[in-house]
């Protein structure tokens, strides 16, 4: 699911302000900022991780979420992504088909065809996102006025 804010005009304006200043830790403490702004979704997707998931799955599941946040600035568009990945023993945990309402798992004692599927409700990663889309984008606005106030006080 893409979750697009609008302001890319805004936060070019910002990088490019921030370049002519020469001031690295600026543009550094802006990009941690915004990073920090997209932390509500990253831990609403773990909550309805756990909710979705099975009794017996859910730690499994939800200690195994990590989500990857990258900040880019360019002359057209601006974008935050936050990236989420499942780490299992072997591989990485299929969250597509999760996402989709489909746990495969082994069952135990089974030879000739050890793997299963087990129905679980779909698009917990789609409820998460959606859920927290609004906090994260008045969070990232409130960043996005406080470094404009900040430079133009400069």
């Amino acid at each position: 699911m893409d979750v697009r804010i609008s302001g890319a005009d805004q936060i070019h304006a910002l990088a490019k302000h921030i370049k002519t200043l020469g001031d690295a830790g600026l543009g550094r403490e802006m990009a941690a900022a915004l990073t920090k702004a997209v932390e509500p979704v990253g831990k609403a997707i773990t909550r309805e991780a756990g909710i979705a998931a099975p009794s017996g799955y859910e730690p499994t599941l939800t200690r195994s979420l990590q989500h990857r946040r990258t900040v880019r600035a360019s002359r057209t568009q601006a974008s935050v992504r936050l990236t989420t990945t499942a780490k299992g023993k072997r591989e990485n945990r299929d969250l597509p088909s999760l996402n989709a309402g489909r746990l495969r798992h082994p069952v135990f004692g089974r030879r000739k065809s050890p793997w299963a599927v087990t129905g679980i409700p779909s698009g917990f990663h789609d409820r998460g996102a959606e859920k927290a889309a609004g906090e994260a984008e008045k969070q990232l606005l409130v960043v996005l006025d406080d470094f404009t106030q900040r430079l133009s006080e400069e």
